[in-house]
């Protein structure tokens, strides 16, 4: 069962590092460009909707840095091997997206991988206001 979200961020100390944050705009080019860039949606609910082809898994149901590997880049790894750069998201790209973009970057560096992380800046609530062309890339729930 997962915590809620302030129960998940006061488990769970914070990672070492905080990736870069990337504009909606520079996200959108990158995912028009290739398929090496994958969206990680954090939150626990996906409504109103999510940028199609995104993963989702909700930041509640990892259990800190120590499952990062096993709950987060192992299976990115098996369903999308191309995958250079992860960008994560929650509602505004806060508290849950700096703690597993964190994480993801303390894993990165610590391990030499190459796959590299970003946060979406403002998150998908700053992806839905923004409109066209964004919400091309948006599933509607």
């Amino acid at each position: 069962m997962s915590l809620s979200v302030p129960d998940w961020l006061e488990k769970y100390s914070g990672p070492k590092n905080e990736p870069s944050r990337t504009s909606r705009e520079e996200v959108f080019k990158l995912l028009q460009e290739g398929d090496e860039t994958l969206i990680l949606d954090l939150r626990n609910d996906r409504e109103p909707g999510y940028i199609t082809h995104s993963i989702h898994i909700p930041a509640t149901e990892i259990g800190g840095y120590e499952e990062i590997k096993e709950k987060v880049l192992v299976p990115i790894a098996q369903q999308f091997p191309k995958t250079r750069l992860i960008v994560v998201h929650c509602n505004s790209s806060g508290r849950r997206a700096s703690k597993v973009g964190g994480w993801l970057e303390d894993y990165s560096r610590e391990h030499n991988t190459a796959v590299k992380v970003t946060i979406l800046h403002e998150g998908i609530k700053g992806w839905l206001a923004a409109g066209a062309p964004f919400d091309s890339l948006v599933t509607k729930v």
